[in-house]
């Protein structure tokens, strides 16, 4: 935050610039006062502006803050001389705050086009794409403009890229191509899971392979025979 006064002694003449000029803030509720370093002591202007103090400080958190700009007594007043002002500090929301769409990192941001129309189907319907994939025209000063940021992202001006509009924007079925595969399988499915788990296999096809199933039905029933023989004999 900076603040400027436009100070006049007593007189009515600007104020000397060796008057040590303060300004005193009072920080909104549950803020520590160790955020801003009091007082802030405002330096006298030069180059033609005599009468001109300006001072500056950082604000760290939102809140309603209130700033007084204070003059020590001068000749011929009885006391200091303030003025207070009071202002609203929000936090910053930067989709918010400019909901303007920046064009220029959108067509960055796109996907080049080259892939996209080599597998387009008639060769009119890649004329008819290439007419309309063309890199949006910036407004100066606005986003994406030229300087207006330095995260920059590099991308090479003579490939066209994906980016449509509401106009282009019918175009981009054309873009996309059913990629259909087919499996085919010889026979039915057959269910392992529910049919256990073949542990050994005779040679014999006559007789039956034999399952996990029925390994886990014999353990079980030998572990609750055990468990009931120690219950019997109270060893359990």
């Amino acid at each position: 935050m900076e603040v400027a006064a436009k100070i006049e002694g007593p007189d009515g003449k600007p104020l000397a610039s060796s008057v040590k000029v303060e300004v005193k803030v009072d920080l909104p509720p549950g803020v520590s006062p160790n955020e801003i370093q009091q007082p802030i002591l405002m330096s006298a202007q030069t180059g033609g502006r005599s009468g001109w103090f300006m001072g500056r400080f950082r604000v760290r958190s939102a809140g309603e803050y209130t700033l007084t700009v204070k003059v020590p007594r001068q000749l011929g007043q009885d006391s200091d001389q303030t003025e207070s002002h009071r202002f609203t500090v929000t936090e910053a929301n930067p989709e918010l705050d400019n909901t303007r769409p920046d064009v220029d990192r959108m067509y960055r941001l796109a996907s080049e086009a080259e892939d996209v129309i080599a597998r387009m189907s008639t060769e009119a319907e890649r004329a008819e794409l290439r007419k309309h994939l063309t890199k949006p025209k910036l407004d100066a000063g606005g986003p994406g403009a030229a300087g207006a940021d330095d995260d920059r992202i590099e991308i090479s001006e003579d490939k066209l890229r994906l980016y449509f509009t509401l106009k282009s924007a019918h175009l981009i079925p054309s873009c996309m191509v059913q990629d259909v595969r087919p499996h085919k399988s010889a026979g039915k499915f057959e269910d392992l899971w529910d049919d256990g788990l073949t542990l050994y296999t005779y040679d014999d096809p006559e007789r039956q392979p034999i399952k996990l199933s029925y390994v886990l039905l014999v353990v079980v029933t030998l572990l609750s025979l055990e468990w009931l023989i120690r219950k019997l004999l109270r060893l359990a």
